[in-house]
């Protein structure tokens, strides 16, 4: 097994950590009719399908981990990038959407300090544009088009800048990982 399928358990870890939490938030909002979480999040719909979207791409990435591991396969580390992106990314935007459902949001954009990052989570209805992007340009041009689709995500950490489609990115995204720790 190659240690970079190792990111898939991570991100796999992540997503299950915040299955666990918004549990805790569904439980709070049905049972203990939590006043901070009902405004917190005014969509119980968007937030349960959120809750069982993260758990599906834990699954998935296990499942994806122990195929790897099992046939020994060592994938491209953009598509493990990508997996880990999508899972996290997809049920994001019904997260975007359980906080704010009148937004009418179909593009959510993560911020930090003023400035766009990534991932951005999008709504299906967009895949087919999506799929005739060329280049390394990514979908700006698309973000601008469809303004009024647009929510923005305000983030903590500047993880949303990394761009990491390359060895080269992944390895100094885990130098920046080893100093923050240290």
């Amino acid at each position: 097994m190659h240690i970079e399928s190792s990111i898939l358990v991570v991100a796999g870890s992540l997503a299950l950590t915040v299955t666990l939490g918004l549990a805790w938030c569904l439980a709070g909002i049905r049972y203990l009719s939590s006043g901070f979480l009902k405004k917190l999040f005014p969509s119980y719909q968007y937030l349960l399908k959120a809750h069982i979207d993260f758990l599906l791409m834990t699954g998935l990435l296990m499942v994806f981990f122990l195929l790897f591991a099992h046939f020994q396969l060592s994938p491209a580390p953009l598509v493990l990038v990508a997996m880990c992106i999508g899972s996290l990314g997809n049920p994001a935007g019904f997260l975007a959407l359980a906080i704010k459902p009148e937004s009418g949001a179909l593009i959510a954009v993560p911020t930090r300090g003023g400035k766009r990052g990534n991932p951005v989570v999008w709504s299906r209805r967009f895949f087919g544009e999506l799929a005739k992007l060329e280049g390394d340009t990514g979908a700006r041009h698309l973000i601008g088009r469809y303004q009024e689709a647009v929510i923005e995500v305000p983030a903590d950490d500047d993880a949303i800048f990394l761009d990491i489609d390359t060895h080269e990115a992944l390895n100094a995204a885990r130098e920046i990982k080893t100093v923050r720790k240290a």
